[in-house]
């Protein structure tokens, strides 16, 4: 099992910031990333740049 870093708190919205974080230094930086993290079929985060 994978736990997430210290700094990163177990929320739907944490979760999505740090898989952004890890996968947005693997991608070419002028790609637009957005991850969407689901908590319940009727709720969900995304998270992307500004």
């Amino acid at each position: 099992m994978t736990y997430l870093p210290f700094k990163y708190e177990t929320t739907a919205k944490m979760i999505a910031k740090y898989i952004y974080d890890v996968t947005k230094k693997q991608v070419p930086s002028d790609l637009q990333l957005k991850v969407a993290v689901s908590e319940t079929p009727n709720s969900w985060v995304e998270y992307k740049d500004d």
